[in-house]
């Protein structure tokens, strides 16, 4: 799965970010913002939350992968990432646990059987971060500890923060 902290460093070719929150499978709304971000040369920051509630994740999902893989974007991981990531792990195992609620049944309806959006879900997964730092700047789903701000080197889970 996701790491808790990553540095990312943005191409030289990008001169500001555009920071995206809360898809939610929501495909237009995420066109036209990736549709501007091309056209004005952005970096984007997804804040997490690509899936659920909308009937379209999978294509956000399959929108995102390719952004991510060839650093046009990141994605932080949010809590519904983490809640599909766990139905799609315990389907496979064929045991699922996790409560599905509305919200998460859009995102199975979505994906359907569909192995290859699920893998390229999974694997957008390991790209994502709890934390990401991007210059002198941190983005996070929902809070951040404090700690992070103090100006000596901070260990979060075993991994080291500048």
């Amino acid at each position: 799965m996701s790491t808790f902290y990553k540095n990312i460093v943005v191409p030289e070719s990008y001169e500001k970010i555009l920071v995206l929150g809360d898809i939610h499978g929501m495909i237009a709304p995420l066109e036209r913002a990736l549709t501007y971000a091309k056209t004005n040369n952005l970096y984007i920051v997804s804040l997490g939350d690509l899936v659920d509630y909308a009937p379209n994740s999978k294509e956000v999902i399959n929108a995102f992968k390719p952004l991510v893989v060839n650093n046009e974007a990141c994605v932080i991981l949010g809590n519904h990432e983490h809640k599909f990531y766990k139905y799609c792990i315990q389907k496979k195992a064929g045991n699922v646990r996790v409560q599905i609620k509305p919200s998460l049944k859009a995102s199975i309806d979505s994906f359907g059987d569909d192995e290859t959006a699920i893998n390229n879900f999974l694997t957008l997964c390991e790209y994502m971060a709890n934390i990401i730092q991007i210059g002198n700047m941190y983005f996070t789903h929902g809070a951040i500890h404090p700690e992070i701000f103090k100006s000596e080197t901070v260990k979060f889970s075993g991994q080291a923060l500048n």
